[in-house]
C-alpha cells in the first residue's frame, strides 16, 4: 500500500509539472521544443500567448492574465524593482499567490489539498524550484517530504540555495504523510528544531518527534 500510494503520488506530481509549462528567468513560449531541428519555420505562426491579455488578477509582485474565454492563464512574476523574473501559463486556473514579507509564494492546486509551491525572494530576485505539498517554512528553510522509489524521506532545506543548509530524515515513513494526514509541523528555537506528528511502518504508527535542524 505504502509503496503504491508513494508511485502515485509521483506520477501526479510528473504530471503537473509537464502541465505547469514554466521556466525560472524567461518568458515560456509555446514554440519551445528540444528538438529543434525537427520543426517547421514557426515565424509566421500565431502565438496563442499573445491573446493571454486580459488582467485577471495582481498583487504588488504578480499578474495573472486570462484570455477573453478565460480558457488560458498566464502570470508574471516581478522583483522589488518590476523586473520580469519568471513566468508561466496554463490551460486552466488553478494558480494562487501569497506574500509573506519579500517571500512571494506561488501556488499550483491539484488533486484536492495536494499543491506544488515555488518561492520568490522579491527584494534579490531569487526563484526556487517547485516543491511537491510542503509542510511549512520559517523564512528561507522549507519541510517537505520526498519519494524515492519505495521510500519517503523527510527534507529540511534552504528552498534557494540547498547547499546553504540541506537535512534529510528517514524514519519509516508511512505513505499517511503524503494522503493529507495532519502532521502538525512547527518550527522551534527560531528554526533550530522541527516538531513533526509522523506515521510509521504498514500500521501507520504515529509518533510525534522533535528533529534537531543544527
Amino acid at each position: 500500500m505504502k509503496k503504491l500510494c508513494c508511485i502515485v503520488s509521483a506520477a501526479l506530481l510528473a504530471l503537473l509539472l509537464c502541465a505547469c509549462g514554466t521556466k525560472s528567468g524567461e518568458p515560456t513560449s509555446v514554440r519551445t521544443t528540444e528538438n529543434s531541428s525537427a520543426v517547421e519555420d514557426t515565424t509566421d505562426m500565431a502565438n496563442p500567448l499573445d491573446a493571454v491579455d486580459v488582467l485577471y488578477e495582481e498583487g504588488d509582485h504578480y499578474k495573472i492574465y486570462s484570455n477573453a474565454e478565460k480558457t488560458l492563464y498566464r502570470y508574471d512574476v516581478l522583483d522589488n524593482t518590476g523586473a520580469l523574473i519568471d513566468q508561466g501559463y496554463q490551460d486552466w486556473h488553478c494558480v494562487s499567490f501569497k506574500e509573506t514579507g519579500d517571500i512571494l509564494q506561488l501556488f499550483y492546486w491539484y488533486s484536492g489539498p495536494l499543491s506544488l509551491v515555488r518561492y520568490y525572494d522579491t527584494e534579490q530576485g531569487r526563484v526556487s524550484r517547485f516543491f511537491s505539498s510542503p509542510l511549512l517554512t520559517y523564512e528561507e528553510t522549507v519541510a517537505y517530504f520526498s519519494v524515492r522509489e519505495d521510500s519517503i524521506i523527510l527534507v529540511v532545506q534552504n528552498m534557494f540555495e540547498p547547499a546553504t543548509f540541506y537535512r534529510e530524515f528517514d524514519r519509516d515513513f508511512s505513505g499517511m504523510v503524503i494522503r493529507g494526514g495532519d502532521c502538525k509541523p512547527e518550527f522551534l528555537q527560531n528554526g533550530k528544531q522541527l516538531k513533526l506528528t509522523y506515521w510509521r511502518g504498514e500500521n501507520d504508527e504515529e509518533f510525534t518527534e522533535i528533529f534537531d535542524l543544527r
